[in-house]
């Protein structure tokens, strides 16, 4: 039993020599507790714990019961509690009350004892129970713990509480545990530290990707003191995804002092460039590592490499060819190589560009891409007739255009006109755009508000549908939207805080869900400097906005400039330059095509050519709809710029496309407020939304082939008047051009107007609707639950077959789609269907597309409200 001193004679002397009716409680409590009657005690002192003038010996005593571990309800939280409530109501008696309890035992030292005691039990106890709640509200319930309880339940916390980590959570658990118990870990249980840094390890790493550099970043951002242990992980995830740059702005100097492997990874993107302003940066931030890879004889035959930007001569051979033995792989090597061959590419002497890049090919790696990819442009057989040629109509003036953006219906053209001549402003560049008129580009005028004469303005892409434009406006990527009065004010594409250090050209896809475009970035690949520049995407969020930027990858991306994205309307094929990739020249175009639903893989670019590719910087690509023209700005007989076309060689060219084209107006022939979504009506899976033009109702999309797609017409008050094309067969590019005239439904009640539901599909004589048609069942299903109007369902044939046998099929047709409406909720007495076989053609029955026309199930508003 756990009495404290003499207390056993005090609960005597109380008990015998007290007789008066406020002590009989307190006195039987006194005697039950003598005789270890627990139980008794309890019942005893709780009668009286909230006397006024007893209630703290009552207390105090309720405090040594709950001590007692033979008491049933042993509980040193509860003896503690009771303690604390004693102490306090002993406070607000009267002194000589007071003294009175301290001559009873109820001093200082006695309760200072009994709390000592009850902190000791608390401790062993929440140990025992091994719960790091337990053990925290120790630490908070019996303040103040001395050193010795306080190391005890300090430990045993933050092992259990690491050890359930380990066993039953993860990473993002064990930072939010260091988080909350740093201070006490360094304080308490410094020991814990590498067994700390080693779980951290094992559970990041079941969570993310040891080969890829961000995430091991990410890793030592949070631990610092993985480095040693992070070294050849990184490094060899460099080797995959050369972040140079971010691991750079991440990494402190001490921590790369740990990492020789990641530090001459780095080294390595320095070295590949090869140029003196590149070494000097790496010297002079990494003196001591620079003198152990010999940085000085790094930069002595950096200042050895021939003039840059002066024609080859012959008599420079030697030198040339010496510099390129010495410095080869580096990329400056390459590019003396270039300039080596150039007036051979120039000459399109291409036997001679081969035999002089053959002759130093062994000075390079067997699989370098930048002599493979070279040599595999020049050696392709030639093709003829593919000749650039300046745009045919007025769009090309004595001032300088370039920048083309073709639209995706091929109408318009709009590019960036230099005006500075006429002027005399430094920064009077301007957006204009041209229309097409039979192969003519003409009409040039300014696009839009954007004429400001101090400011450069320069358009990037189109949307396929026309109504989203992106542009370059003093050095910011914007966009703007067509409205019924003209274009938007242009908003930012980049919210503050994810602007990149550098963007310029830009494209959107086609359904407006991604853009592609240049950026010089933390996550670029290589080393920062003003020719490495990545092609990065961006995807649109749900509320609108635009993802972080994700680079695109090694297929792509290169440790130098890869730049000018241009995603055709195919959502599939990007066009870009580089000269990563085994230019000619340069920068040379490539095509590569985007493999699955994501952004990230790519198949290996391919060359357009050296027809369409020079010796020089070839960029700035716009491809046609049907991939057969490419439009671009180069040097004009004047020395400015014009803007070109060529035709492009088969093997440069997209995959075909199908294309659907043509107004959307109402009854009165005027453009209206709607949207046209498109479908895949064999999965009923939304493709798109697009806009048509608010001003003049033209519509433009853009779909692959292979598929059957529907299209509707989404807006409020109106029907939704539908359309198809079916691709499932074609194999050559198509277009189908239908004018869509979509009337309100007060129109349709007033003017009694039958719209025919043109995505219903049966097999042939047939009258059970067929999958396809699920999209647009749907659609109707929700007008007629949205709405009170009773509904007409007329079905009609051509004239194939009997006039009776054409009416029962007809009639059976429309009941189908009744019932289903049934069938989906919709109120039987709102919905009439009835068949008229072939009495009423809408076209004529003497041509196939006519009797596709006369074959049709239409509805009509019967009358407005039941």
């Amino acid at each position: 039993m756990n009495y404290t001193p003499n207390f056993l004679y005090l609960l005597a002397f109380v008990w015998l020599f007290s007789g008066s009716a406020a002590h009989a409680q307190v006195s039987a409590g006194h005697r039950f507790f003598a005789q270890a009657k627990y139980e008794e005690a309890y019942s005893a002192y709780a009668k009286d714990k909230d006397n006024e003038k007893k209630g703290a010996e009552s207390l105090y005593g309720l405090a040594n019961v709950f001590n007692q571990e033979a008491f049933s309800g042993y509980n040193p939280d509860s003896s503690w509690f009771y303690l604390n409530k004693a102490q306090i109501k002993k406070r607000k008696l009267s002194s000589s009350a007071q003294n009175s309890l301290r001559k009873k035992g109820y001093d200082e030292a006695y309760v200072s004892k009994l709390k000592g005691e009850l902190r000791e039990k608390a401790v062993r106890q929440a140990i025992a129970r091994g719960s790091t709640q337990a053990l925290d509200q120790v630490m908070e319930t019996y303040k103040p713990l001395n050193n010795k309880q306080k190391q005890t339940i300090v430990t045993a916390r933050n092992v259990l509480a690491l050890s359930q980590i380990e066993s039953d959570y993860g990473y993002d658990s064990l930072v939010t545990f260091l988080k909350k118990y740093q201070s006490s870990i360094l304080e308490y249980t410094p020991e814990m530290a590498p067994r700390i840094q080693q779980s951290a390890w094992r559970l990041y790493f079941m969570k993310y990707d040891s080969t890829h550099t961000r995430d091991v970043l990410l890793l030592l951002r949070d631990f610092p003191s993985l480095a040693a242990q992070a070294d050849l992980p990184l490094s060899k995830a460099l080797a995959q995804r050369p972040y140079i740059v971010e691991t750079e702005m991440q990494l402190k100097e001490t921590q790369l002092r740990e990492m020789p492997q990641t530090m001459r990874t780095i080294y390595f993107y320095y070295w590949l460039s090869g140029e003196e302003p590149d070494l000097t940066n790496f010297q002079n931030r990494y003196p001591a590592f620079a003198q152990s890879v010999g940085i000085d004889k790094e930069l002595e035959l950096a200042a050895r490499i021939p003039k840059q930007g002066f024609p080859f001569s012959e008599v420079d051979r030697e030198q040339y060819e010496t510099f390129i033995r010495d410095a080869a792989p580096r990329h400056s090597a390459v590019r003396i190589l270039h300039q080596m061959i150039e007036p051979d590419v120039k000459a399109k002497r291409w036997q001679a560009a081969i035999r002089q890049v053959e002759s130093l090919r062994s000075f390079f790696p067997e699989d370098d891409i930048r002599i493979t990819g070279l040599l595999r442009t020049l050696k392709a057989p030639s093709v003829a007739g593919i000749l650039p040629e300046p745009l045919k109509g007025t769009a090309n003036t004595e001032l300088g255009e370039y920048a083309p953006v073709i639209s995706a219906n091929g109408q318009y053209l709009y590019f960036c006109r230099n005006e500075n001549d006429s002027g005399g402003n430094s920064g009077n560049e301007n957006i204009y755009v041209a229309s097409n008129k039979d192969g003519q580009w003409v009409d040039a005028r300014p696009a839009g508000n954007w004429k400001d004469p101090y400011v450069h303005e320069a358009p990037l892409d189109i949307s396929a549908d026309g109504t989203m434009l992106l542009l370059f406006k003093s050095g910011t990527l914007m966009y703007s939207f067509k409205e019924q009065l003209g274009w938007s004010k242009e908003q930012l594409f980049f919210e503050k805080g994810n602007t990149p250090e550098w963007r310029g050209a830009a494209s959107v896809a086609a359904t407006r869900e991604a853009v592609v475009f240049e950026a010089r970035r933390k996550d670029c690949f290589g080393i920062r400097k003003d020719g490495n520049i990545d092609i990065f995407v961006a995807l649109k969020e749900a509320d609108g906005s635009w993802s972080e930027p994700i680079n695109l990858g090694a297929a792509i991306n290169t440790p130098f400039n890869d730049r000018s994205p241009f995603l055709h309307p195919d959502m599939r094929t990007l066009y870009f330059s580089s000269e990563g990739h085994g230019s000619i020249g340069d920068m040379d175009v490539y095509k590569t095509t985007r493999v699955g639903d994501g952004w990230l893989e790519w198949t290996p670019p391919v060359n357009l050519g050296k027809e369409i590719n020079t010796s020089g910087d070839d960029w700035g690509y716009r491809i046609s709809t049907d991939g057969v023209m490419a439009y671009f700005a180069a040097d004009a007989k004047n020395g400015k710029e014009d803007i070109f076309s060529v035709i492009l060689p088969d093997a440069a060219r997209p995959e075909a496309v199908g294309t659907i084209s043509g107004k959307l107006m109402g009854l009165d022939g005027k453009p209206i407020a709607a949207k046209i979504e498109i479908r895949d009506l064999a999965t009923n899976e939304k493709i798109d939304v697009i806009s048509p033009d608010p001003q003049t109702g033209e519509y433009y999309i853009v779909v692959p082939l292979g598929k059957i797609y529907g299209y509707v017409v989404s807006g409020e008050s109106y029907f939704p008047v539908s359309g198809s094309v079916d691709l499932r067969r074609i194999t050559s590019a198509q277009n189908k051009v239908e004018n869509i005239i979509a009337p309100s439904v007060a129109e349709m009640e007033k003017e009694s107007v039958a719209v025919p539901l043109k995505n219903l599909f049966f097999d042939h004589d047939e009258a059970t609707l067929k999958a396809e048609s699920n999209a647009q069942l749907a659609q109707l299903v929700a007008f007629m639950k949205s709405t009170p109007y009773r509904i007409e369902i007329a079905g009609h044939t051509d004239n194939t077959g009997s006039a009776t046998y054409n009416l029962e099929l007809s009639r059976n047709r429309a009941n189908a789609v009744r019932q289903y409406l049934i069938q989906q909720g919709c109120e039987a007495n709102r919905i009439e269907a009835f068949g008229l076989g072939m009495a009423n053609p809408v076209a004529s029955n003497d041509t196939e597309s006519g009797r596709a026309q006369n074959r049709r199930v239409e509805i009509r508003i019967a009358k407005a409200k039941r």
